[in-house]
């Protein structure tokens, strides 16, 4: 081990009432928003219900806190006018929101946009008569208005509920009784909207969840959440990817109570607009800003792969890396063994300075403070709220390659490619991780059994082919993929029976890699130690890499990033 260093850390409707079209004539408010960006930053230590104030034009708004959290979404058979489109599906919601604890009003839209398309025109009610188009328009334009750390969206079908029932699960967010002194249903006979906080508000401070007005939100329609999912668990869904009808919920001022329930659902084509049809809409935190557009990275490891995966028959790998970025001649470290070039692809320098060695790594933690840190190590002090994971075959990783006290979630399953699968996607069912590091070890064994490149060992890559492509739908399913860099390679080959030496076989392994911005092709020159500072790179870390790495992106990779001079620490590129 070298000597210690400092380093550089950086959710039937029958609608009542004629559409009409009035326009506002009134002049648009003078425009101003003021607020402390700093004070609206997700934060789990932040009760439900916290509530902050946005002044818009002359008026101020207010907006609750609607934390991460978990509830059953639906309702359960026994519920009267229940139908099949809310069967329950339990789901987990990982980061926290702001909601307008009122219905969009007239005024705050006109201020917003300079128009007015309700036909009940009166600023204090509710906007109505807007199609989904107008009230995403609404929240683009918003957004532009918004300090850095802010953006304006309609809620999720899942969130919208979460916030209705606020923690309940009664059939409204009072009780299982319906009451038409507290919310603007058909039975309270008002003829149309009410002005906000005519009724009491839910447990979280929000007004008219019931009633008053219909609201868009962001989903398409599925016909269940359970029949979308096809599991009992679903993480951040956002619905279909695609579809005809966009859902709304929490009924209106125009039908009976039982069409205002917490779970019932209606949906609508997104340009219909009615006198009882408006909005609600949420401030997100935004993320760490990323110049790729991800925010979770799933790095596949295959022990002892090497470039073998060319010839082995892996169909879903080559669906899966398509359209991404690929090269069969990844550069080793030398000795071709484990710990020396897992320790590269983690620690984003060579094996000389990280020191580690098989037997090392079975038998010593990994130094906490290492003046070469681990990629984990790196993101977690750079984003201490980070979900870390490393699911392994080969335990000295866990033990003696990452770090034990920074919060990693670690998990084995010796010699069982299979059981580590199931393991990283029972991990995938309620968890978004920053960076999951998967091990397989089962393809090594195989090397050594009956030879590398053999029948027997490419037969083994073909099964772990298999198991690759289930945790690929794992975190399709759970509603992270579209924002994942999804990676699979190894640390070394083999030749013979064995590996250790430097022949080709043995130094050159396969780096794949798709996600966005990821370029279609060829990746050029690079080394596995790149591996580390690829990760950093794609989670808006690049600038964080420490200065005692010598890791770099390798051009090809990335859309329009060329590779940089290696960095250069010490007296070599070491």
């Amino acid at each position: 081990m070298k000597k210690r260093v400092a380093y550089k850390k950086e959710s039937a409707f029958c609608a009542i009432g004629l559409a009409f079209l009035v326009l506002s004539a009134v002049a648009p408010f003078a425009y101003s928003l003021e607020l402390d960006p700093a004070q609206w930053q997700d934060s789990s230590e932040r009760k439900a219900g916290t509530r902050q104030t946005i002044k818009i034009g002359e008026e101020n708004y207010g907006f609750v806190w609607i934390p991460a959290g978990e509830f059953d979404m639906g309702s359960p058979e026994s519920e009267v006018l229940r139908n099949s489109g809310e069967k329950q599906i339990h789901v987990k919601l990982t980061r926290g929101f702001w909601m307008l604890e009122t219905e969009v009003t007239q005024a705050l839209y006109h201020e917003v946009t300079g128009t007015n398309p309700s036909y009940n025109n009166n600023p204090a009610t509710p906007v109505e008569r807007v199609t989904y188009d107008d009230v995403v328009k609404f929240c683009q334009e918003l957004t532009e208005r918004l300090p850095e750390g802010l953006t304006a969206d309609l809620p999720t079908e899942a969130e919208w509920e979460y916030a209705c029932r606020a923690g309940t699960t009664t059939t409204y967010n009072w009780g299982d009784q319906s009451d038409p002194t507290k919310a603007n249903v058909g039975e309270s006979k008002k003829g149309g909207a009410t002005p906000p906080k005519s009724y009491p508000a839910n447990a979280w401070g929000l007004y008219d969840m019931h009633g008053n007005v219909s609201e868009w939100v962001r989903d398409w329609r599925a016909e269940s959440y359970v029949d979308e999912y096809g599991s009992e668990t679903v993480v951040d869904p956002k619905g279909p990817k695609e579809g005809v009808d966009r859902v709304t919920r929490g009924g209106s001022w125009g039908v009976y109570a039982l069409v205002c329930r917490s779970a019932y659902r209606y949906w609508r084509v997104p340009n219909d607009s009615e006198n009882d049809l408006g909005a609600r809409i949420v401030l997100r935190p935004r993320a760490v800003d990323s110049p790729t557009g991800i925010s979770h990275v799933v790095l596949i490891g295959v022990d002892g792969g090497g470039a073998f995966f060319r010839e082995a028959d892996t169909p879903n790998l080559d669906k899966i890396f398509a359209d991404g970025a690929v090269t069969y001649s990844c550069l080793c470290e030398n000795p071709t063994i484990s710990a020396e070039n897992w320790g590269a692809i983690l620690h984003g320098v060579k094996r000389e300075v990280h020191g580690l060695t098989n037997g090392l790594a079975y038998s010593t933690p990994y130094p906490d403070d290492s003046a070469y840190p681990s990629v984990f190590r790196v993101i977690r002090e750079n984003m201490p709220d980070a979900k870390l994971a490393s699911i392994c075959s080969w335990n000295p990783i866990n033990i003696g390659v990452i770090e034990n006290g920074i919060g990693v979630f670690k998990d084995k399953v010796p010699d069982d490619d299979a059981a580590v699968t199931d393991k990283v996607c029972e991990y995938l069912e309620t968890n978004q991780p920053t960076l999951l590091y998967v091990h397989y070890n089962e393809v090594d064994e195989a090397g050594h059994g009956h030879g590398f490149g053999g029948k027997e060992h490419l037969a083994r890559l073909h099964a772990t082919d298999g198991y690759i492509q289930k945790i690929y739908e794992s975190a399709k399913k759970n509603g992270m993929l579209e924002s994942t860099l999804f990676i699979v390679t190894a640390d070394h080959g083999g030749h013979e029976r064995s590996h250790g030496g430097w022949t080709d076989e043995e130094k050159y392994v396969m780096f794949a890699a798709t996600g966005p911005s990821v370029e279609k092709g060829e990746i050029g020159e690079m080394e596995n130690r790149d591996m580390a500072g690829i990760i950093l790179y794609a989670l808006g870390l690049g600038d964080k890499q420490p200065e005692t790495w010598t890791s770099r992106v390798p051009s090809g990779l990335f859309k329009g990033v060329e590779a940089k001079e290696r960095p250069v620490y010490g007296d070599s590129q070491r």
